[in-house]
């Protein structure tokens, strides 16, 4: 047989249960609403970094130089070396501008469409 005292502490319990419930469900609902909004961040950061144009590098370095021509860089060198390739040092930096590039493999197509006729 339950008292007064017990029905009125139950009566607060389930009180309190439904209260721990609606706050629960609120959380769930800001849970979900942020996980959304951290969504539309994640694809707004992506598009933006896919999307903006990257400066290109108006100096390369031999490496990188050698990368864009497919050669070594001991041919880099070489070419440089023998004035081929147009390059400039910066302190002890050696760098090669990309109109270099531009001027070499022009040169490289002429001299080749020369030697086909």
């Amino acid at each position: 047989m339950t008292t007064n005292t017990d029905d009125t502490q139950l009566s607060q319990l389930h009180d309190r249960a439904a209260h721990l419930q609606a706050q629960l469900s609120q959380i769930i609902d800001q849970a979900a609403l942020a996980a959304d909004e951290a969504a539309d961040v994640s694809a707004e950061v992506e598009r933006i970094t896919t999307t903006a144009p990257a400066t290109p590098a108006r100096l390369l370095n031999v490496e990188q130089a050698a990368e864009a021509l497919s050669l070594g860089q001991t041919m880099v060198r070489e070419l440089i070396a023998k004035g081929e390739i147009r390059s400039i040092t910066i302190g002890t930096a050696r760098r090669i501008p990309v109109e270099a590039l531009d001027e070499f493999i022009a040169r490289q197509s002429e001299a080749a469409m020369a030697e086909a006729a």
